[in-house]
């Protein structure tokens, strides 16, 4: 079971690792993204690490593969795309899709805000 804090902290983790290295980690398959619906609407993970994505999608999206993706690029291009769609992010959810569920105008406010 994931607790608050546990998803707090690994929110709190993202942030700092991926504006140390610059890059975060999504799922992809010959079809596209990975994303679901969940109760706040449609879903899109990131992690901050490709380890972490990897468990993901081996235990609950079978068939995905984890991609590296450049923060700026996130930012700048997938990211409002997502926002637009109303798309949530699931930050460095657990390989069991537990975690954090954001909108993108607070992922935006808390994490790319702070990317120079």
């Amino acid at each position: 079971m994931d607790t608050p804090t546990e998803a707090n902290a690994r929110f709190a983790d993202f942030a700092l690792e991926v504006l140390d290295t610059r890059h975060l980690w999504i799922l992809r398959n010959d079809e596209g993204y990975a994303h679901w619906s969940s109760e706040n609407g449609v879903c899109f993970p990131i992690w901050s690490q490709q380890q972490m994505a990897e468990r993901a999608a081996l235990r609950s999206l079978p068939g995905y593969q984890p991609e590296q993706l450049v923060l700026d690029v996130f930012r700048d291009s997938v990211l409002p795309k997502l926002r637009d769609k109303k798309i949530w992010l699931g930050v460095n959810l657990t390989d069991e899709m537990c975690g954090i569920e954001i909108p993108c105008e607070q992922f935006e406010k808390e994490i790319a805000s702070r990317v120079v």
